[in-house]
């Protein structure tokens, strides 16, 4: 690529020919070492970067070949320049000039920057840049085959475009020009205003600087100059302090109506749109950027291991164990915020993780789960009252580029997050302070369900239960288990065999053996049983179930017995241990109810023996 030579000031393009001119016949085919270049240049007036006359801009106009008697110019291989004048038929044609790489200008028809120019033979419009052209020595080729050589170029602003001519070919162009701008004004609170937002415009994926030239008042720039830029997407990207400004809104309009709006798209903090929306092809597209202040806050998270598995954060009390409410401090933290920045932060020295000066408003915690593969829940604990009022959170991983690191000592640092498994907390944060308190278990539940003799008995129905909601459990060698349990009030739900009913239901520490209180129904053929987990000994201990249940006696007519009554039952009330007899009461009960069975049949042949005398 050649640089052509330049001059001081900007000139109009023109055709300088020497005193002494010459007139140089074309030969009839191009000869060896040479070809041929045809150009045509368009008015890309439905700016969308190709020559198609179809389309019509809002202004009802279509594209059209460059109409004005302008000349393009070409810079051969051998540093010859050549200059061509429009056609007939609308093309340029440099005939039989040097093959290889040379370098074809476009004068921008008002001699400065006011338009641009692009490559619109195949594929996406390439952009040409532009550079004053100016040289001597030149040769004109007239459209009927002569040359006139002494042509002088103009000192002019001219696209430039390299091209490779091809021998004893003809290689062609097709060049695009439209005058398209971008400007953009920045507002908060609906006045203009400097120093709050950074922004850079978009040109067809390539970034332009934006040049501040009032206050609040950007334009798309190359250089220094105002840029014009080539048809197709147009964008501006928006970048703001997430803790002093949000963005309200971002629209488009066109500079030449001022009523129009422009449809825009919004990916990642880049809003762009397509310029056929223009007005037309000089128009420029205003972006108008809206900003309001942010309420911030401090938010103070309290991240604890439950160990008295009461459901709140109290380091006073202990479990049955010795165990307290222990804060974690080894976890990351991170705020998903309401202009959806990501921050992060670790625990201070009083061991609390302090998101400070972050934006108010909607938001979600996410709180590292330790360790994926251990069964852990956790929950809000902000505002728990009762056991009941435990409701564990959702966990997933989350990934993220371009977050904040909070550090405890006030210092910040750009952080990443890949596929970090956390528990995720809703949030909706007051200005000036806000506090969270969440907790952190992961016991469990087991239940099995015996005869008499110990023997797990099949055909019951088991259902293992948090504050009444019905958990997962999976069924091995006769025991239920469930996992990963918040604090909470934890329960059973039996349906005994047919034929058979609950006649003891005990419940156990699975770290202690201990005995738990456990509230349901004395004896019955269903019932739910529960207990509080605060009786636990920590927060990863568990309950295991033992269920026992017997044959329904059976029932004599007349005796006195109202059906659904007899041996075993009870009335609901609060027990610990066993809930009815079980073992020798059991057995007595059933020799009771055999012997009442056979004098009941004794009596019965008597009667028949009688009757059959009778007759």
């Amino acid at each position: 690529m050649r640089t052509a030579l330049t001059r001081g000031g900007v000139g109009v393009a023109a055709l300088a020919v020497a005193a002494s001119t010459v007139f140089i016949a074309s030969p009839a085919s191009a000869a060896p070492g040479e070809g041929t270049l045809t150009v045509t240049w368009f008015e890309d007036r439905y700016t969308d970067g190709i020559y198609d006359t179809t389309p019509t801009n809002p202004a009802g106009e279509k594209d059209q070949l460059r109409q004005s008697g302008s000349y393009l110019y070409l810079q051969t291989a051998d540093d010859a320049w050549f200059g061509a004048p429009q056609r007939a038929d609308g093309s340029y044609v440099f005939p039989d000039v040097p093959i290889g790489e040379a370098d074809l200008y476009v004068v921008d028809p008002t001699g400065t920057n006011q338009n641009a120019f692009w490559d619109a033979t195949e594929g996406a419009p390439e952009f040409m840049p532009q550079s004053n052209v100016s040289f001597t020595d030149g040769t004109f080729l007239h459209e009927d085959g002569t040359r006139t050589t002494g042509l002088s170029g103009p000192s002019s602003s001219a696209g430039r475009l390299t091209v490779n001519i091809a021998e004893e070919a003809t290689t062609t162009r097709l060049v695009g020009m439209a005058g398209i701008g971008a400007n953009a004004e920045v507002t908060v609170d609906g006045e203009r205003t400097t120093g709050v937002a950074e922004l850079s415009f978009l040109s067809n994926g390539t970034a332009l600087p934006a040049t501040e030239w009032d206050t609040g008042r950007f334009f798309a720039a190359r250089g220094t100059d105002l840029a014009k830029l080539v048809p197709g997407e147009i964008g501006i990207a928006v970048d703001v302090d997430p803790r002093r400004y949000r963005i309200e809104s971002v629209t488009a309009g066109s500079n030449i109506d001022t009523t129009l709006s422009i449809p825009l798209t919004q990916t990642d903090g880049v809003w762009t749109m397509e310029t056929s929306a223009l007005v037309r092809y000089f128009d420029s597209v205003v972006f108008k950027v809206a900003l309001a202040p942010v309420a911030l806050t401090d938010l103070t998270v309290t991240y604890f291991a439950d160990n008295v598995l009461d459901g709140v954060y109290d380091p006073t009390l202990e479990s049955s164990t010795g165990y307290s409410d222990e804060k974690r401090t080894t976890d990351y933290l991170y705020l998903h915020d309401s202009q959806g920045q990501w921050w992060a932060t670790t625990a201070n020295a009083d061991g609390d993780f302090v998101f400070t000066d972050v934006p108010a408003g909607a938001a979600t915690l996410h709180l590292t789960v330790p360790d994926p593969y251990v069964s852990t829940s956790v929950w809000d604990a902000t505002d728990v009252t009762s056991l009941t009022e435990v409701r564990p959170v959702p966990q997933a991983p989350i990934t993220f580029t371009g977050g904040t690191y909070l550090a405890p000592d006030g210092t910040e640092a750009p952080i990443i997050a890949t596929d970090r498994l956390t528990a995720a907390v809703p949030l909706n944060l007051v200005e000036g302070e806000d506090a969270v308190e969440a907790g952190l278990a992961s016991a469990d539940q087991s239940a099995v369900v015996v005869d008499a003799s110990g023997e797990p008995v099949t055909g019951a129905t088991v259902e293992l239960l948090a504050n009444g909601t019905p958990l997962e459990s999976t069924l091995l060698d006769g025991v239920y288990y469930s996992a990963n349990l918040a604090a909470g009030v934890y329960g059973v739900r039996v349906t005994a065999p047919a034929g058979f009913q609950v006649t003891s239901v005990r419940a156990l520490s699975a770290l202690t053996g201990e005995e738990l209180i456990v509230e349901g129904p004395a004896a019955a053929p269903t019932g739910v049983w529960t207990v509080s987990s605060d009786q636990l000994a920590r927060n990863f201990d568990g309950v295991e179930w033992e269920v026992a249940v017997a044959a329904l006696p059976v029932v004599i007519p007349g005796d006195g017995a109202q059906p659904g009554t007899g041996a075993g039952t009870g009335t609901a009330g609060s027990v610990k241990g066993s809930l009815a007899s079980t073992g020798a009461d059991a057995i007595g009960a059933s020799i009771a109810g055999g012997s009442a069975l056979l004098l009941l049949l004794a009596g019965a042949a008597a009667l028949l023996i009688r009757r059959r005398a009778a007759q």
